[in-house]
């Protein structure tokens, strides 16, 4: 081998060396990371330049994701705690309010029924048949009426009522309904309808008579002394409402006291004075 062709081999390894040594500095350059020490990344305090932190960059130095932004852990609420501490007391206030929702309930039915038992009661007139007694005659006369009502909804039971009736002498007869008669006339001396219309007992279908209530009344004039007949007819309700558990009411509905017994029998006294007046008036002319 002559000197050219080792100069021309030494000339190619040469070349060869340098363009690898600029190749891998171009290389470690791209993958160089860079820091940016420009002023404005520094704050100064007391005279001294103090590198800031860094502020939330857009992304990566490598060019990897972004970050948009933070969220911070929200704090949890009171009401969140207080289950946490205390996972029993919801449970119990939710069956302390399950339990007051209920009772308010039951005492909201309650409340209806008594309300619609009144009003019922209240809807009681007495029968036709009283009228119809009032106006038989066209001389003086005046109707003494009490009730005998039901504490229950579903009224009085015909079998019941009508054992009632009978164990204080009553018996059943014109315009079916059930009166009281004088042993020496034969007259009825008070009767007892049913308290809704028609007023009437059907006794041929005892078992399907109910009744919500009885009336007792008394027509004045009678066979015999009216304040005899007025105690008579005031024990027999009162016998009548104890064997149905039921209460008495006078012809305004209010409750039977021994004050309103009083009233009736100056009622029927006052009577006696205007009937006895009349006839004389009558017997004069």
């Amino acid at each position: 081998m002559d000197i050219k062709e080792i100069t021309l081999l030494l000339g190619g390894l040469l070349f060869a060396v340098v363009g690898h040594g600029i190749w891998v500095v171009r290389r470690s350059r791209r993958g160089d990371l860079k820091m940016d020490i420009s002023p404005k990344n520094f704050r100064d305090v007391d005279d001294e330049l103090i590198p800031e932190e860094p502020a939330m960059r857009g992304e990566l130095p490598n060019g990897g994701a972004r970050i948009v932004s933070v969220i911070e852990e929200p704090e949890p609420r009171q009401d969140s705690l207080e289950l946490e501490i205390d996972p029993l007391r919801a449970r119990r206030d939710e069956r302390q309010k399950s339990a007051q929702a209920r009772k308010e309930k039951a005492k909201e039915k309650h409340e209806s029924r008594r309300k619609s038992a009144v009003e019922k009661q209240r809807r009681v007139e007495p029968a036709p048949e009283l009228e119809k007694s009032a106006d038989a005659s066209s001389e003086l006369a005046e109707l003494i009426v009490l009730h005998v009502l039901a504490r229950a909804e579903e009224g009085f039971a015909g079998a019941e009522l009508v054992a009632a009736l009978r164990d204080q002498g009553l018996r059943f007869g014109e315009m079916n309904i059930f009166h009281y008669l004088d042993e020496d006339s034969g007259s009825a001396l008070y009767s007892v309808a049913n308290a809704i219309e028609p007023g009437t007992f059907d006794l041929a279908d005892l078992p399907a008579l109910r009744s919500p209530g009885l009336t007792f009344f008394l027509q004045l004039p009678t066979k015999v002394d009216g304040i005899e007949a007025l105690e008579h007819m005031v024990e027999a309700a009162q016998n009548v409402a104890k064997a149905l558990s039921g209460v008495i009411k006078d012809e305004n509905m209010s409750a039977l006291t021994g004050q309103t017994v009083e009233h009736l029998r100056e009622r029927v006294s006052d009577f006696a004075r205007r009937y006895l007046t009349q006839q004389a008036y009558e017997s004069d002319t």
